[in-house]
């Protein structure tokens, strides 16, 4: 039994009356009070509750009316519990308040309406967008403002936005009040991890803006529908270097007649990944013919002595023993000295070219711009003898040395064989930096072209090769050859012809120095007088351009031939205008190692160089700053070549792969194909067995990508390769018939020429 007493009736509440005291029946004695549901009410005034009285305080006098008050103590409003009232307007002074002259709305100080001008009275339009009218139908979308930056990205179908750059606010298609963005971090996030990487270093300044002020997040849901063209219903919009249009112009300027034939060119070979169709290959470009000639009288050769030729020329007795295939079994095939096999009886017919045995380290091989003829030239430079080490590679040494001219029939490769036509025996050191001078040659010419080296001893040598009929190899002693060119105190390391008759070289101090050919020096009072007719030492310009030596040169020629694009062993690469040298140049970000290799697309408008040793790049000249990842190799990259009737580009490297690759699909795509994807296709690789003495060319490899394998990532650092297998040399073919063939010569002394269109 419970001991509680009863409560009286008359003190239960009355359900008919109101509750004045109490919102809740109070509980029972012994019984458990129950939380009522929802947000607890008020609690219930007492009845002696007295509300604070508020005294207003007495209107403020000036300092000099104001009288002291009398201390006393101030009185404290304050609640049932003893605490002080509160109240936002404690501190309110309402007397003064009282003397303000309120306003109606509309009207300002003046007493003039606001919606009215004071001189007309017409009503003023309000800022914004105006009401629409019913009655004119539906309102035109307003035009666009200046500073509206439009950016296109494809691969989303979201709506197009509007970012202003001076309040960087959303200006869309519906009216917004100004707020704040209500995206987190977590959006910002998301986005960021849904833009691929990027090609370019540099970035535009678009991307700029976005990472500095409010319009940060804004900018970065900016996007454009798939298929939109450069224009958004009429209004233009601003080109990105992500985007094809940004693209086309940073490889061919904004004029029209550049732009119209690059889009035809990348309309044409833009398809063309892994492969060159022969329906596709044009004639090469040459630079216009003019007046200047070359005046080659003074070149003096004559037949070398029998008994002298042996100085001149490696070992014969020299073989090579290497197997050619894709999978075991494959063929063993000996080769000397100066012979050479043919890549079609090698592979049962899969292959069309030849392999030629040198007998000496390949330096340089370069095609003679024959156009109309089916025997084609090649011209090989090697170091035909190595007796000791030199101290460094830019001494000047005199020694006797070969240059080989080759002549084969690619018509008909499986019938007939490359056989060593003609040596040009010198004795100025090892060439190399061969260059033909760019005019087309015909089978009706006495010579197959105007070949340009530097040699050992710092001195440039312009040799106009004969052509030989003779099926037996003809020996020449080059007595005097038809130009020499020389800097006094300098040693010259690279050349490139910039036109028909003007050469341009680089030295070992940086500089660079360019030649009219056409123009004989004048000779002064006080010249030597034991000079050399044929020589050129007053150059018509030169100026200083790297702080090491010139490692490569290039000319963007036919296009531009004022245009030199250099790489120094100081890590810069830079470009320079001939006309003006010293204010018109460019440079590029340095790299943390030197460009061995270049080469100029004229396609393209670009140079492609070597990037962090074993990666490829693709610089336009008109924007140094601005690259694309091109190729990749398994260790350091050595040639670059591109092509003469093609935008195809060969990279080999100390790994003995020949890789090629075409830069105009790579280069004028837009963002979404990263070069982590992009296809490459491996020709050929080049293997060395020490143990067994024989070498082997691996065929049949799958398109690969530039990126690593998944789950590498790239660790383990960069691979070392027999020096025998590095790949030293590449060249293509001038014809447009075979201007797929590819020539690549290796250290061991082989050099292989195959066809590579289909």
């Amino acid at each position: 039994m419970d001991d509680a007493t009863p409560v009286p009736i008359s003190q239960l509440p009355d359900p008919k009356q109101p509750n004045t005291t109490s919102t809740q029946i109070p509980p029972q004695p012994g019984q458990a009070v129950k939380r009522g549901r929802g947000r607890p009410r008020k609690h219930p005034l007492p009845p002696d509750y007295v509300p604070p009285v508020r005294t207003p305080k007495p209107p403020r006098e000036s300092s000099a009316q104001r009288t002291p008050l009398p201390a006393e103590s101030e009185e404290v409003v304050t609640t049932s519990s003893g605490r002080p009232a509160r109240s936002s307007r404690r501190n309110v002074d309402y007397a003064k308040l009282e003397s303000i002259e309120i306003l109606p709305d509309g009207e300002d100080d003046a007493g003039v309406s606001t919606n009215e001008t004071p001189a007309s009275g017409q009503p003023k339009r309000r800022r914004g967008r105006p009401p629409k009218d019913p009655s004119k139908g539906p309102m035109p979308r307003p035009k666009p403002k200046n500073n509206v930056v439009y950016i296109e990205d494809e691969g989303d179908d979201e709506a197009v936005e509007e970012v202003d750059d001076e309040d960087d606010e959303y200006v869309g298609g519906e009216e917004q009040p100004d707020e704040e963005d209500d995206l987190d971090a977590n959006d910002v996030v998301e986005e960021e991890d849904d833009e691929p990487e990027s090609d370019f270093e540099e970035q535009d300044e678009t991307s700029k803006r976005g990472k500095s002020g409010p319009g940060k997040i804004a900018q970065k849901k900016l996007k454009m529908a798939p298929g939109t063209s450069s224009t958004v219903q009429g209004s233009k919009t601003r080109k990105t270097k992500d985007s094809v249009e940004g693209r086309m112009a940073l490889f061919y300027g904004n004029r029209n007649a550049p732009l119209m034939e690059g889009i035809e060119y990348r309309n044409k070979w833009i398809n063309e990944l892994t492969a060159i169709r022969q329906e596709l290959l044009e004639d090469p470009i040459f630079p216009p013919p003019d007046d200047h000639k070359i005046d080659l009288s003074l070149q003096s050769l004559v037949t070398a002595e029998e008994e002298k030729v042996p100085l001149f020329l490696p070992p014969r007795e020299q073989e090579l023993t290497f197997e050619v295939g894709m999978n075991e079994p494959f063929k063993e095939y000996s080769i000397k000295a100066n012979e050479s096999a043919s890549l079609h009886d090698l592979t049962d017919g899969r292959r069309e070219g030849f392999v030629i045995h040198t007998g000496g380290y390949v330096t340089g091989c370069q095609w003679a711009p024959l156009m109309d003829s089916n025997v084609q030239y090649l011209v090989v430079s090697i170091v035909s003898k190595v007796d000791e080490f030199a101290v460094s590679m830019f001494d000047r040494a005199t020694y006797d040395s070969v240059i080989q001219i080759w002549n084969m029939n690619p018509d008909q490769p499986g019938s007939s064989r490359a056989r060593l036509a003609l040596c040009l025996l010198h004795s100025w050191g090892t060439p190399w930096s061969l260059r033909f001078c760019p005019e087309a040659k015909s089978k009706n010419d006495s010579t197959v072209g105007c070949l340009a080296a530097a040699f050992q001893d710092g001195k440039v040598r312009v040799i106009s090769v004969p052509a030989v009929d003779s099926q037996n190899t003809e020996y020449l002693m080059v007595e005097t050859p038809a130009k020499e060119i020389s800097l006094p105190g300098m040693s010259i390391t690279c050349v490139t012809w910039t036109t028909r008759h003007v050469i341009a070289v680089g030295c070992t101090n940086g500089f660079v120095a360019t030649f009219d050919l056409a123009i004989a020096d004048e000779p002064d009072d006080d010249d030597d007088e034991a000079r050399p007719l044929n020589g050129h030492t007053a150059p018509i310009i030169c100026t200083p351009v790297h702080q090491s030596a010139i490692l490569t040169l290039e000319s963007a020629s036919p296009d531009y031939p004022h245009v030199l694009t250099t790489t120094s062993a100081d890590g810069y690469t830079r470009t320079l205008d001939t006309r003006d040298p010293r204010s018109c140049r460019a440079s590029a970000y340095r790299t943390k190692g030197y460009s061995a290799a270049a080469t100029y697309v004229p396609s393209l408008n670009a140079v492609i160089s070597v990037e962090d040793s074993i990666l490829t790049k693709i610089t336009p000249i008109l924007n140094l700053p601005t690259d694309v990842i091109f190729t990749r190799h398994e260790a350091s990259v050595m040639c670059i070549a591109s092509g003469k009737c093609h935008p195809f580009t060969a990279t080999g490297g100390a790994d003995g792969a020949v890789t090629v690759a075409n830069p105009v699909a790579r280069a004028l795509v837009g963002k979404k194909i990263t070069y982590k994807d992009w296809p490459q296709t491996r020709l050929f690789k080049l293997e060395y067995s020490e143990r067994q003495g024989k070498f082997r060319f691996v065929e049949g490899y799958k398109v690969d990508v530039i990126g690593f394998a998944a789950g590498s990532r790239g660790k383990g650092g960069y691979l070392i390769y027999p020096e025998t297998v590095c790949v030293t040399s590449l060249g293509w073919n001038w014809r447009r018939q075979t201007g797929g063939w590819i020539a690549a010569g290796f250290a061991n002394g082989l050099v292989r020429i195959e066809n590579f269109s289909m």
